[in-house]
């Protein structure tokens, strides 16, 4: 396997990482109720399905770098175009993700540190695995994978042996409208589910020997990613209660707080941050990555380092607003009317062009066959 690609396995940890990644601080309040596993049941189902479709897009487009299956079904300065709004999309999403882990990294683990700084140490960490290479990423997330399993297995361990479980909190299944359960699912969906269309992204960085095995192990990622949010929103609700759960900034620390055993394991709420900050840099580094491979095509004569070095400086430039600011952009602009058109349209009709084509290509050799 060449040193910068990714092989099945890591795929499906990243895909988890994705998942987990920003849903489980973002999925809190008003958001959360006892119909949460079935409404995150249901987008993993549709993301699963979603992904299908970008596979077998990229796969039929050879498995070539995204930025070339747009010029082959957008033109090539249509591509071009698509690739800038592409970038700044990316670019967009990485603040966002950025921002959610600055500030929680900022309120529970480096109080007294200016947020600025955590701000630059994230984004040095962003910066670093672009300089090293996609491989090393994918290398990077095996290891964090096992202390993120290492971390989580104590919450639910815990929550069982103290019977910290309340059944009642998880009932009844429908508190609210038909209308409003549907409107969580159209929520949820963005947040980590259409989001997996980035892994189309690095498919051309994939083990050219592993590829046929990428939809299952992909799919495995999504089952074990989706299994393991909704298992933390039953514990959160279990624990707190939803009226507590919706009134908390960080309900997944809160509950991890009270998840411990006396004079076993009294503190678990450190592992909560590790947990997040583990998810939340993967999702985020992918997202930064991203805008990279957009920018080097438009802008090829700039060295690997020297732009991710650029990125890393302009993203710094910028700022950050915090979580409380980016609210309204988070779960209502950029869910609702800029994310579908990345995540589902664009891809969706870069699909149906493809199989239009392939299509066309079978109908001419058809009629080839019989002229001759």
């Amino acid at each position: 396997m060449k040193a910068d690609s990714l092989n099945a396995g890591q795929l499906m940890k990243l895909t988890v990482f994705m998942i987990i990644g920003s849903t489980i601080v973002a999925d809190s309040g008003d958001y959360v109720g006892a119909d949460i596993w079935l409404v995150h049941l249901i987008g993993a189902l549709i993301g699963g399905l979603f992904f299908a479709m970008h596979f077998r897009m990229i796969s039929l487009q050879g498995f070539c770098t995204f930025p070339v299956a747009l010029e082959r079904c957008f033109g090539k300065w249509g591509g071009k175009i698509l690739c800038l709004f592409y970038a700044i999309f990316f670019v967009l999403r990485t603040k966002t993700v950025g921002d959610t882990m600055t500030a929680m990294a900022s309120d529970l683990l480096m109080t007294d540190a200016p947020l600025r700084l955590t701000m630059l140490i994230f984004l040095a960490a962003y910066t670093y695995g672009v300089v090293k290479g996609i491989g090393a990423i994918g290398k990077s997330a095996e290891i964090m994978f096992i202390i993120f399993l290492i971390a989580i297995i104590p919450f639910f361990s815990t929550s069982f042996i103290q019977g910290a479980f309340g059944i009642n909190n998880l009932r009844p299944l429908f508190i609210e409208s038909q209308q409003v359960f549907w409107h969580k699912v159209i929520i949820t969906l963005p947040l980590p589910y259409t989001s997996l269309f980035l892994l189309v992204i690095f498919l051309f960085h994939s083990n050219p020997n592993e590829r046929k095995k990428i939809p299952k192990w992909v799919a495995w990622g999504i089952a074990l990613g989706a299994l393991i949010i909704i298992g933390i929103f039953i514990t959160n609700l279990a624990i707190l209660g939803r009226t507590v759960v919706s009134s908390l900034k960080y309900p997944f620390y809160n509950a991890m707080m009270l998840a411990g055993i006396r004079g076993v394991l009294e503190r678990l709420d450190p592992l909560a941050v590790v947990i997040v900050i583990i998810c939340h840099y993967f999702k985020g580094v992918l997202y930064f990555y991203g805008a990279y491979l957009m920018l080097a095509v438009l802008l090829p004569k700039i060295s690997r380092k020297r732009l991710a070095l650029i990125m890393g400086v302009a993203f710094f430039l910028l700022g950050s607003g915090g979580i409380t600011e980016n609210q309204t952009f988070m779960y209502v602009i950029f869910p609702l009317r800029v994310m579908p058109v990345f995540e589902v349209a664009i891809p969706m009709a870069m699909w149906a062009i493809t199989e239009a084509k392939l299509q066309m290509r079978k109908k001419k050799k058809g009629e080839a066959i019989l002229i001759n």
